[in-house]
Protein backbone atom coordinates (compact mmCIF):
# COMPACT_ATOMS: atom_id res chain seq x y z
CA UNK A 1 0.00 0.00 0.00
CA UNK A 2 2.76 2.41 0.87
CA UNK A 3 4.51 2.00 -2.47
CA UNK A 4 1.20 2.35 -4.25
CA UNK A 5 0.69 5.76 -2.59
CA UNK A 6 4.25 6.79 -3.44
CA UNK A 7 3.73 5.86 -7.11
CA UNK A 8 0.39 7.71 -7.17
CA UNK A 9 2.09 10.76 -5.65
CA UNK A 10 4.91 10.59 -8.23
CA UNK A 11 2.36 10.35 -11.07
CA UNK A 12 0.43 13.33 -9.67
CA UNK A 13 3.63 15.39 -9.45
CA UNK A 14 4.54 14.45 -13.02
CA UNK A 15 1.02 15.40 -14.20
CA UNK A 16 1.26 18.77 -12.44
CA UNK A 17 4.69 19.46 -13.93
CA UNK A 18 3.45 18.48 -17.41
CA UNK A 19 0.42 20.76 -17.01
CA UNK A 20 2.62 23.70 -15.94
CA UNK A 21 4.98 23.07 -18.86
CA UNK A 22 2.04 23.02 -21.28
CA UNK A 23 0.63 26.26 -19.82
CA UNK A 24 4.04 27.92 -20.18
CA UNK A 25 4.33 26.70 -23.78
CA UNK A 26 0.87 28.08 -24.60
CA UNK A 27 1.76 31.46 -23.06
CA UNK A 28 5.04 31.64 -25.02
CA UNK A 29 3.32 30.72 -28.30
CA UNK A 30 0.49 33.19 -27.69
CA UNK A 31 2.97 36.03 -27.14
CA UNK A 32 4.88 35.00 -30.26
CA UNK A 33 1.70 34.93 -32.37
CA UNK A 34 0.55 38.33 -31.08
CA UNK A 35 3.76 39.88 -32.40
CA UNK A 36 2.64 39.07 -35.96
CA UNK A 37 -0.88 40.53 -35.69
CA UNK A 38 -1.36 43.69 -37.75
CA UNK A 39 -4.05 46.34 -37.36
CA UNK A 40 -5.61 44.97 -40.54
CA UNK A 41 -5.94 41.53 -38.90
CA UNK A 42 -7.72 43.10 -35.92
CA UNK A 43 -10.05 45.03 -38.23
CA UNK A 44 -10.97 41.97 -40.29
CA UNK A 45 -12.78 40.35 -37.36
CA UNK A 46 -15.01 43.40 -36.78
CA UNK A 47 -16.28 43.77 -40.35
CA UNK A 48 -19.78 45.25 -40.09
CA UNK A 49 -19.27 46.63 -36.56
CA UNK A 50 -19.22 50.33 -35.62
CA UNK A 51 -15.85 51.67 -34.50
CA UNK A 52 -14.53 55.06 -33.38
CA UNK A 53 -11.47 56.39 -35.19
CA UNK A 54 -9.24 59.39 -34.45
CA UNK A 55 -6.99 60.27 -37.40
CA UNK A 56 -4.27 62.84 -38.12
CA UNK A 57 -5.59 66.34 -37.59
CA UNK A 58 -8.59 66.98 -35.36
CA UNK A 59 -10.84 64.44 -37.08
CA UNK A 60 -12.77 61.83 -35.13
CA UNK A 61 -15.30 59.66 -36.88
CA UNK A 62 -17.63 56.80 -36.04
CA UNK A 63 -18.81 54.37 -38.63
CA UNK A 64 -19.50 50.79 -39.55
CA UNK A 65 -16.54 48.97 -41.03
CA UNK A 66 -17.41 48.02 -44.64
CA UNK A 67 -14.18 47.20 -46.48
CA UNK A 68 -10.59 46.56 -45.49
CA UNK A 69 -7.46 46.78 -47.61
CA UNK A 70 -3.85 46.19 -46.63
CA UNK A 71 -3.27 49.87 -45.76
CA UNK A 72 -6.77 51.40 -45.62
CA UNK A 73 -10.34 50.75 -44.52
CA UNK A 74 -13.77 52.10 -45.44
CA UNK A 75 -16.37 53.22 -42.91
CA UNK A 76 -20.04 54.02 -43.49
CA UNK A 77 -21.54 56.71 -41.27
CA UNK A 78 -25.14 56.46 -40.11
CA UNK A 79 -26.17 59.31 -42.45
CA UNK A 80 -24.83 57.48 -45.50
CA UNK A 81 -21.43 59.17 -45.85
CA UNK A 82 -18.48 56.95 -46.76
CA UNK A 83 -15.08 57.51 -45.20
CA UNK A 84 -11.83 56.13 -46.60
CA UNK A 85 -9.11 55.99 -43.94
CA UNK A 86 -5.46 55.19 -44.66
CA UNK A 87 -4.23 53.12 -41.72
CA UNK A 88 -1.04 55.21 -41.59
CA UNK A 89 -3.17 58.19 -40.47
CA UNK A 90 -4.87 56.37 -37.59
CA UNK A 91 -3.98 57.65 -34.13
CA UNK A 92 -6.51 55.71 -32.02
CA UNK A 93 -9.31 53.20 -32.69
CA UNK A 94 -12.03 52.41 -30.17
CA UNK A 95 -14.52 49.57 -30.31
CA UNK A 96 -12.25 46.79 -31.54
CA UNK A 97 -12.68 43.32 -30.11
CA UNK A 98 -9.71 41.46 -28.68
CA UNK A 99 -9.58 38.86 -31.44
CA UNK A 100 -7.83 38.96 -34.77
CA UNK A 101 -7.94 37.10 -38.05
CA UNK A 102 -4.96 34.89 -38.78
CA UNK A 103 -2.10 37.07 -40.03
CA UNK A 104 -1.71 37.10 -43.82
CA UNK A 105 -4.94 35.12 -44.33
CA UNK A 106 -6.75 37.83 -46.32
CA UNK A 107 -5.85 36.41 -49.71
CA UNK A 108 -3.57 37.69 -52.42
CA UNK A 109 -6.19 39.79 -54.26
CA UNK A 110 -7.15 41.79 -51.17
CA UNK A 111 -3.46 42.28 -50.32
CA UNK A 112 -2.98 43.99 -53.70
CA UNK A 113 -5.80 46.53 -53.17
CA UNK A 114 -3.61 49.23 -51.63
CA UNK A 115 -4.56 52.81 -50.74
CA UNK A 116 -3.29 53.87 -54.17
CA UNK A 117 -5.68 51.39 -55.81
CA UNK A 118 -8.56 52.65 -53.64
CA UNK A 119 -7.78 56.20 -54.83
CA UNK A 120 -7.82 54.99 -58.43
CA UNK A 121 -11.36 53.68 -57.87
CA UNK A 122 -12.39 57.03 -56.35
CA UNK A 123 -10.78 58.84 -59.30
CA UNK A 124 -12.82 56.81 -61.80
CA UNK A 125 -16.02 57.51 -59.82
CA UNK A 126 -15.48 61.31 -60.16
CA UNK A 127 -17.45 61.91 -56.95
CA UNK A 128 -17.11 65.06 -54.86
CA UNK A 129 -14.65 64.27 -52.08
CA UNK A 130 -13.65 66.05 -48.88
CA UNK A 131 -10.05 65.35 -47.90
CA UNK A 132 -8.99 65.96 -44.32
CA UNK A 133 -5.24 66.53 -44.18
CA UNK A 134 -2.74 66.17 -41.34
CA UNK A 135 -2.73 69.86 -40.35
CA UNK A 136 -6.50 69.74 -39.74
CA UNK A 137 -7.53 71.60 -42.89
CA UNK A 138 -10.00 70.24 -45.43
CA UNK A 139 -9.79 70.23 -49.20
CA UNK A 140 -12.77 69.60 -51.48
CA UNK A 141 -13.00 68.50 -55.08
CA UNK A 142 -12.54 65.46 -57.28
CA UNK A 143 -9.56 63.16 -57.45
CA UNK A 144 -8.25 63.63 -60.99
CA UNK A 145 -4.94 61.78 -61.15
CA UNK A 146 -3.31 59.20 -58.91
CA UNK A 147 0.45 58.71 -58.78
CA UNK A 148 2.71 56.41 -56.79
CA UNK A 149 2.61 58.50 -53.59
CA UNK A 150 0.33 61.50 -54.26
CA UNK A 151 -2.87 62.48 -56.08
CA UNK A 152 -4.26 65.58 -57.76
CA UNK A 153 -7.42 67.07 -56.28
CA UNK A 154 -9.33 69.60 -58.38
CA UNK A 155 -11.81 71.91 -56.63
CA UNK A 156 -15.09 71.91 -58.58
CA UNK A 157 -18.24 74.04 -58.56
CA UNK A 158 -21.21 71.92 -57.55
CA UNK A 159 -24.23 72.09 -59.81
CA UNK A 160 -22.38 73.75 -62.70
CA UNK A 161 -21.33 70.69 -64.64
CA UNK A 162 -18.49 70.14 -62.25
CA UNK A 163 -16.27 72.73 -63.87
CA UNK A 164 -13.02 73.47 -62.02
CA UNK A 165 -13.29 76.36 -59.58
CA UNK A 166 -9.53 76.59 -58.92
CA UNK A 167 -6.31 74.93 -60.04
CA UNK A 168 -5.58 71.38 -58.89
CA UNK A 169 -3.50 70.73 -55.80
CA UNK A 170 -1.21 67.77 -55.21
CA UNK A 171 -1.87 65.84 -52.01
CA UNK A 172 0.77 63.36 -50.78
CA UNK A 173 -0.72 60.11 -49.47
CA UNK A 174 1.14 60.65 -46.18
CA UNK A 175 -0.78 63.91 -45.59
CA UNK A 176 -4.26 62.32 -45.82
CA UNK A 177 -6.13 61.92 -42.54
CA UNK A 178 -9.30 60.63 -44.20
CA UNK A 179 -11.44 61.09 -47.30
CA UNK A 180 -15.19 61.63 -47.12
CA UNK A 181 -17.94 61.19 -49.71
CA UNK A 182 -21.43 62.33 -48.72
Amino acid sequence: MRWERLFADAVAQLDAATRLELEDEIAVRTRAERKNIRLEDRLRVVDGQAIDVHVLGPERVRGVLREIGPDWFLLAEQGGAEILVPTASVLVIGGLREGAAAPRSEGSMVAMLTFRHALTVICSDRSHTIVSVADGSRLEGTVDRVGADAFDLTPRVRGEGGRPSAPSVVVPFAAVGMMLRR
